[in-house]
Protein backbone atom coordinates (compact mmCIF):
# COMPACT_ATOMS: atom_id res chain seq x y z
CA UNK A 1 0.00 0.00 0.00
CA UNK A 2 1.17 3.54 -0.64
CA UNK A 3 0.39 6.07 1.30
CA UNK A 4 -0.22 9.24 -0.30
CA UNK A 5 -1.14 13.36 2.09
CA UNK A 6 -4.52 13.84 1.30
CA UNK A 7 -3.57 17.65 0.96
CA UNK A 8 -0.57 16.98 -1.67
CA UNK A 9 -0.88 18.18 -4.96
CA UNK A 10 0.36 15.23 -6.82
CA UNK A 11 -2.67 13.47 -5.32
CA UNK A 12 -5.57 15.99 -7.12
CA UNK A 13 -4.86 16.83 -10.96
CA UNK A 14 -7.13 19.18 -13.37
CA UNK A 15 -9.05 19.23 -16.05
CA UNK A 16 -9.40 21.34 -18.58
CA UNK A 17 -10.67 22.27 -21.75
CA UNK A 18 -9.48 24.91 -24.03
CA UNK A 19 -11.52 26.56 -27.35
CA UNK A 20 -10.29 29.28 -29.00
CA UNK A 21 -11.92 32.04 -29.02
CA UNK A 22 -12.73 33.40 -32.84
CA UNK A 23 -15.84 35.04 -34.61
CA UNK A 24 -18.55 35.73 -34.08
CA UNK A 25 -17.81 35.57 -30.54
CA UNK A 26 -14.92 37.30 -30.56
CA UNK A 27 -16.83 40.45 -31.44
CA UNK A 28 -16.88 43.33 -29.16
CA UNK A 29 -20.75 43.54 -29.66
CA UNK A 30 -21.12 39.74 -29.29
CA UNK A 31 -19.09 39.97 -25.39
CA UNK A 32 -20.67 42.79 -24.49
CA UNK A 33 -24.25 41.23 -25.11
CA UNK A 34 -23.26 38.25 -23.36
CA UNK A 35 -22.43 40.39 -20.22
CA UNK A 36 -25.80 41.73 -20.02
CA UNK A 37 -28.04 38.47 -21.20
CA UNK A 38 -29.48 37.93 -17.84
CA UNK A 39 -30.94 41.41 -17.84
CA UNK A 40 -31.80 41.16 -21.67
CA UNK A 41 -33.58 38.21 -21.15
CA UNK A 42 -36.03 39.20 -18.09
CA UNK A 43 -37.29 42.34 -20.29
CA UNK A 44 -37.96 39.85 -22.77
CA UNK A 45 -41.44 39.12 -20.62
CA UNK A 46 -42.29 42.70 -21.18
CA UNK A 47 -42.21 42.00 -25.05
CA UNK A 48 -39.02 42.88 -27.91
CA UNK A 49 -39.38 46.71 -28.07
CA UNK A 50 -38.73 46.31 -23.80
CA UNK A 51 -35.39 44.60 -25.19
CA UNK A 52 -34.73 47.59 -27.75
CA UNK A 53 -35.37 50.52 -25.80
CA UNK A 54 -32.64 48.96 -22.91
CA UNK A 55 -30.26 48.38 -25.85
CA UNK A 56 -30.32 51.89 -27.28
CA UNK A 57 -30.94 54.03 -24.43
CA UNK A 58 -28.70 52.38 -21.64
CA UNK A 59 -26.15 49.92 -23.16
CA UNK A 60 -25.40 51.85 -26.60
CA UNK A 61 -24.58 54.99 -24.89
CA UNK A 62 -21.72 53.45 -22.17
CA UNK A 63 -20.12 51.96 -25.16
CA UNK A 64 -16.87 53.58 -26.44
CA UNK A 65 -16.45 51.61 -29.22
CA UNK A 66 -17.64 51.97 -33.00
CA UNK A 67 -20.35 49.26 -32.63
CA UNK A 68 -23.82 50.28 -33.46
CA UNK A 69 -27.76 49.60 -32.33
CA UNK A 70 -27.87 47.41 -35.59
CA UNK A 71 -24.51 45.34 -33.84
CA UNK A 72 -25.90 44.55 -30.65
CA UNK A 73 -29.37 43.88 -31.97
CA UNK A 74 -27.42 41.41 -34.08
CA UNK A 75 -25.61 40.03 -31.25
CA UNK A 76 -28.24 39.84 -28.71
CA UNK A 77 -29.86 37.13 -31.53
CA UNK A 78 -27.09 35.52 -31.74
CA UNK A 79 -26.26 34.74 -28.13
CA UNK A 80 -29.73 34.16 -27.83
CA UNK A 81 -29.96 31.44 -29.94
CA UNK A 82 -27.21 29.45 -28.78
CA UNK A 83 -28.44 30.37 -25.23
CA UNK A 84 -31.64 28.51 -26.11
CA UNK A 85 -30.75 25.58 -27.95
CA UNK A 86 -30.38 22.20 -26.26
CA UNK A 87 -27.91 21.03 -28.93
CA UNK A 88 -24.88 19.89 -27.59
CA UNK A 89 -21.29 21.13 -29.07
CA UNK A 90 -18.98 18.48 -29.82
CA UNK A 91 -15.28 19.12 -29.76
CA UNK A 92 -15.19 17.83 -33.04
CA UNK A 93 -17.35 20.87 -33.92
CA UNK A 94 -15.67 23.53 -32.12
CA UNK A 95 -12.60 22.16 -33.73
CA UNK A 96 -14.02 22.18 -37.23
CA UNK A 97 -15.27 25.97 -36.84
CA UNK A 98 -11.40 26.80 -35.42
CA UNK A 99 -10.13 25.58 -38.86
CA UNK A 100 -12.39 26.88 -40.87
CA UNK A 101 -11.94 30.25 -39.83
CA UNK A 102 -8.10 29.91 -39.26
CA UNK A 103 -8.21 28.68 -43.15
CA UNK A 104 -10.01 31.95 -44.15
CA UNK A 105 -7.01 34.40 -43.23
CA UNK A 106 -7.87 37.83 -43.39
CA UNK A 107 -10.68 38.79 -41.02
CA UNK A 108 -12.98 41.98 -41.95
CA UNK A 109 -12.71 45.42 -39.44
CA UNK A 110 -15.44 44.32 -37.33
CA UNK A 111 -13.78 41.03 -36.87
CA UNK A 112 -10.09 43.13 -36.19
CA UNK A 113 -11.99 44.89 -33.34
CA UNK A 114 -12.57 41.74 -31.13
CA UNK A 115 -10.09 39.06 -29.77
CA UNK A 116 -8.96 37.92 -33.23
CA UNK A 117 -7.53 39.27 -36.29
CA UNK A 118 -5.91 37.86 -39.16
CA UNK A 119 -4.20 38.18 -42.75
CA UNK A 120 -3.25 35.79 -45.12
CA UNK A 121 0.57 35.30 -45.30
CA UNK A 122 2.65 34.80 -48.31
CA UNK A 123 3.87 31.31 -48.78
CA UNK A 124 7.79 31.05 -49.19
CA UNK A 125 9.48 30.16 -52.57
CA UNK A 126 9.85 26.73 -53.23
CA UNK A 127 7.00 25.99 -50.72
CA UNK A 128 3.56 26.36 -52.82
CA UNK A 129 3.32 22.56 -53.37
CA UNK A 130 3.47 21.67 -49.46
CA UNK A 131 1.38 24.74 -48.16
CA UNK A 132 -1.73 25.35 -49.56
CA UNK A 133 -2.36 29.02 -47.41
CA UNK A 134 -0.28 30.49 -44.72
CA UNK A 135 -2.68 32.60 -41.87
CA UNK A 136 -0.83 35.63 -40.17
CA UNK A 137 -2.79 35.65 -36.48
CA UNK A 138 -2.04 38.97 -35.58
CA UNK A 139 -4.55 38.68 -32.11
CA UNK A 140 -5.43 35.36 -30.70
CA UNK A 141 -7.43 34.33 -27.34
CA UNK A 142 -7.45 30.64 -25.85
CA UNK A 143 -10.11 30.18 -23.36
CA UNK A 144 -8.95 27.86 -20.64
CA UNK A 145 -11.78 26.10 -18.54
CA UNK A 146 -11.32 24.13 -15.57
CA UNK A 147 -14.59 21.57 -15.37
CA UNK A 148 -13.33 19.19 -13.02
CA UNK A 149 -10.57 17.43 -11.56
CA UNK A 150 -9.51 13.46 -10.87
CA UNK A 151 -7.84 12.35 -7.99
CA UNK A 152 -4.18 9.96 -8.17
CA UNK A 153 -4.01 9.72 -11.99
CA UNK A 154 -4.83 12.25 -14.31
CA UNK A 155 -7.63 13.01 -16.24
CA UNK A 156 -7.93 10.86 -19.57
CA UNK A 157 -9.83 13.22 -21.40
CA UNK A 158 -12.84 11.29 -21.08
CA UNK A 159 -15.62 13.76 -20.63
CA UNK A 160 -19.37 12.05 -20.34
CA UNK A 161 -19.96 8.81 -17.85
CA UNK A 162 -16.66 9.43 -16.31
CA UNK A 163 -17.47 8.79 -12.70
CA UNK A 164 -13.41 9.61 -11.99
CA UNK A 165 -14.08 13.19 -13.03
CA UNK A 166 -14.95 15.19 -9.69
CA UNK A 167 -17.27 18.41 -9.80
CA UNK A 168 -15.86 21.62 -8.72
CA UNK A 169 -19.06 22.01 -6.69
CA UNK A 170 -21.49 19.80 -4.54
CA UNK A 171 -24.51 21.94 -6.18
CA UNK A 172 -24.23 22.03 -10.26
CA UNK A 173 -23.35 25.94 -11.39
CA UNK A 174 -24.37 27.52 -14.96
CA UNK A 175 -21.01 28.68 -14.72
CA UNK A 176 -17.13 27.17 -14.72
CA UNK A 177 -13.99 29.22 -14.08
CA UNK A 178 -12.15 29.98 -16.93
CA UNK A 179 -8.82 32.29 -18.01
CA UNK A 180 -7.73 33.79 -20.94
CA UNK A 181 -4.32 33.77 -22.72
CA UNK A 182 -3.07 36.38 -25.39
CA UNK A 183 -0.79 35.66 -28.03
CA UNK A 184 -0.54 35.73 -31.86
CA UNK A 185 1.14 33.23 -34.14
CA UNK A 186 1.22 31.18 -37.70
CA UNK A 187 -1.24 29.00 -39.81
CA UNK A 188 -0.15 26.63 -42.03
CA UNK A 189 -2.58 24.49 -44.01
CA UNK A 190 -1.02 21.51 -45.74
CA UNK A 191 -1.69 20.73 -49.12
CA UNK A 192 -3.96 17.66 -48.33
CA UNK A 193 -2.53 15.78 -51.61
CA UNK A 194 0.84 15.44 -50.68
CA UNK A 195 -0.09 15.04 -47.06
CA UNK A 196 -2.02 11.77 -48.87
CA UNK A 197 0.86 10.81 -50.95
CA UNK A 198 3.14 11.06 -48.64
CA UNK A 199 1.21 8.61 -45.78
CA UNK A 200 0.44 6.13 -47.97
CA UNK A 201 4.08 6.07 -48.82
CA UNK A 202 4.55 5.61 -45.52
CA UNK A 203 2.01 2.72 -45.16
CA UNK A 204 3.41 0.87 -48.22
CA UNK A 205 6.72 1.01 -46.90
CA UNK A 206 5.59 0.05 -43.63
CA UNK A 207 3.46 -2.92 -44.76
CA UNK A 208 6.11 -4.05 -46.74
CA UNK A 209 8.76 -4.10 -43.23
CA UNK A 210 5.97 -6.15 -41.56
CA UNK A 211 3.16 -7.51 -43.91
CA UNK A 212 0.85 -7.78 -40.50
CA UNK A 213 0.59 -4.43 -40.42
CA UNK A 214 -1.23 -4.34 -43.68
CA UNK A 215 -3.67 -7.25 -43.01
CA UNK A 216 -4.18 -5.65 -39.36
CA UNK A 217 -5.09 -2.74 -41.38
CA UNK A 218 -7.25 -3.87 -44.08
CA UNK A 219 -9.42 -5.66 -41.44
Amino acid sequence: MLARLRSSSSVYFSATLSALNIPPWSLKAVQIIEAEYDKLADMEQYGENAVSNYINKWLLPKIKYPITFSDLITAYKLVKEKKISSSITSEADIYAAEYNVLCKGTTTNEETDGEYAASIGQCPYGYNNIFESITIIDKLTVVNTLIGFTRVDPWDGTLFGNNRLAPLSIKKKNWLPANKLLGEGIFFKFNQTIVFHQLKKKYIARSQTNPTDLKCAEC
